[in-house]
């Protein structure tokens, strides 16, 4: 009483601020934590073009391991599928650029560069960048960025506004089935996401991790964002640099260890329930195993036209397996169902995969009807179709 009897204006002014505080806490009360998620996705959803910053931080616990990896770089959006991925980790740099005509990989270290048809589904490209852990973290962020709808396990909740760098963000908890999320956005407008801080349970936790106290979490930082700027149209069309070379897909004919050698006899779970044993096609089918996984860029653009090719020798006995590696029926009927794809797909939990020297995806083998492997191909090559069918016009 003494400091308001001494000081009339401080009457008013604590008055002043004590109302502030009781409007500003029922307008904190008031928020929706949905309305504030689709609100900073619209931003992005209805900008003619978009840029941004990202830095993602990787922390890894098992028992007594314990690591950490970094992901940096930038990304722009234009129109369409429009989009410059351009990322940096662990001394290695890679730039993609997709535009209506074609996709171009960059891979600075190695100054070379490969070309394959455009991506039509920016999402699709975005979730493809990364696999393992880091998929969970840029498949939401692919989503976000395009205003798709989430499925939450929960209603999102609004949890306050914390400092982050001397600034005030609104945060979100978000629960999902494979992971809990806490997404921060920014207070003033245009409302813009900042940073989410990801961690993986469950079953998708349990991939990576085994012991109790063990965790996996990413943090994602995003910053230096651009709406609606003007971007030329030569932003998303490569050009190789001096000294940077077109680097061919090689056919693997004639170099790979498996090309003329017996199949390798195995078993494995259909998709849907029933199995297949490799060895009962023999003398009977030419079989064609398409080894691939969702995330992968590559193989979501070779599947199509390998089943295509194989569905074109359908009545010449010609069998198409999908061999997906290590991913659960449900992320891969849902990758069926996104691809409008109809092919017999088999789970691998791997070891098929190293019978057949499978270090990168996709990787097509075709055995002949005398169970000998006849050719082999890696990665995507633009004249796969081609290829292919001459491959099987030759075993007929």
């Amino acid at each position: 009483m003494r400091f308001i009897k001494e000081d009339k204006v401080s009457l008013p002014i604590l008055l002043g601020a004590v109302i502030f505080v009781v409007f500003s806490l029922q307008a904190t009360a008031q928020l929706d934590p949905l309305t504030l998620l689709q609100q900073a996705a619209k931003n992005t959803v209805e900008s003619d073009t978009t840029q941004f910053d990202l830095n993602m931080l990787m922390e890894y616990k098992d028992g007594a391991n314990a690591n950490s990896s970094e992901i940096s770089g930038k990304i722009l959006m234009g129109e369409g599928r429009e989009m410059v991925i351009h990322l940096r980790a662990d001394k290695q740099e890679i730039i993609l650029y997709n535009n209506p005509k074609k996709q171009h990989i960059y891979l600075v270290d190695q100054k070379t560069y490969r070309e394959i048809p455009s991506e039509p589904n920016r999402v699709k490209l975005l979730q493809s960048m990364l696999s393992g852990p880091l998929e969970t973290a840029f498949s939401w962020l692919a989503d976000f960025l395009h205003g798709v709808e989430f499925s939450f396990d929960g209603p999102p909740r609004y949890v306050g506004t914390e400092e982050i760098d001397g600034t005030l963000y609104h945060t979100v908890d978000i629960l999902f089935s494979h992971s809990s999320m806490r997404v921060y956005l920014s207070v003033a407008d245009p409302s813009l996401l900042r940073r989410f801080v990801i961690s993986l349970r469950a079953a998708e936790l349990a991939k990576y991790v085994k012991s109790e106290e063990g965790f996996i979490r990413i943090t994602g930082d995003f910053g230096n964002w651009k709406l609606g700027e003007i971007l030329s149209k030569d932003t998303f069309i490569f050009s190789p640099p001096a000294g940077v070379t077109l680097d061919k897909p090689k056919r693997a004919d004639g170099e790979d260890a498996l090309k003329g050698k017996p199949a390798p006899d195995f078993m494995l779970p259909l998709l849907d329930g029933d199995t297949v044993k490799i060895s009962q096609h023999r003398d009977r089918d030419i079989v064609i195993l398409d080894f691939f996984a969702s995330w992968c860029g590559p193989c979501r653009q070779a599947m199509p036209i390998v089943a295509s090719v194989a569905k074109s020798f359908k009545d010449k006995n010609v069998v198409l397996y999908a061999v997906n590696l290590r991913e659960s029926p449900k992320k891969v009927r849902a990758f069926l169902q996104e691809s409008k794809l109809d092919v017999d797909v088999l789970l691998d939990p791997g070891s098929v995969a190293t019978k057949y020297g499978v270090k990168g995806i996709p990787r097509l083998v075709i055995i002949g009807k005398d169970g000998i492997v006849k050719s082999v191909h890696g990665g995507m090559s633009p004249d796969l179709e081609k290829q292919l069918t001459d491959d099987i016009n030759a075993l007929l």
